[in-house]
């Protein structure tokens, strides 16, 4: 079986510091997550993020968002929003982008310490990222009754 893998990277956070495709091997697995401030979508789907992360108290660094935005806006966004993310710029060629291939943001990735691509999603999908975020806990040996206690009030599919 050919396992798919986050292609090597080398992007600048929104300060212009450089972080590249290693730092994914500093875990068992990361999440991924591409998007675009203009995407009501994607401004959801991290926000619901960030609830998890705050209620289960994850390490900020099992997370990399990956803005499609130029530097300022994407400055504008974390401080806005009071992201505690790591942040990388994928503006303006997107190249790593254009290499994962998908069609519409928010684009979610969980990917092992090698790169590999374990489960990825499209736009918002409840029960995928349920999924997404019960094998990033497990992966790093995390006890979590319930990723979204208050389901009812998520939406089930929000299209990107």
């Amino acid at each position: 079986m050919d396992t798919r893998r986050i292609p090597e990277f080398q992007l600048p956070s929104p300060e212009g510091t450089l972080l590249d495709h290693r730092w994914l091997g500093q875990r068992p697995a990361t999440l991924l997550m591409v998007y675009k401030s203009s995407c009501a979508t994607s401004l959801f789907a991290l926000e619901i993020l960030q609830q998890v992360w705050q209620r289960v108290s994850l390490p900020w660094a099992l997370g990399l968002l990956i803005s499609q935005d130029d530097p300022e806006s994407t400055r504008t966004l974390v401080k806005r929003h009071g992201i505690h993310f790591p942040v990388v710029v994928d503006f303006p060629e997107y190249r790593l982008s254009r290499r994962l291939g998908f069609t519409t943001v928010p684009a979610l990735y969980l990917v092992n310490r090698h790169a590999e691509i374990l489960r990825q999603v499209q736009g918002f999908v409840r029960a995928e990222y349920e999924t997404i975020l019960e094998r990033l806990f497990e992966a790093h040996r995390l006890s979590v009754r319930e990723v979204f206690p208050d389901a009812a009030s998520i939406p089930r599919l929000k299209p990107g």
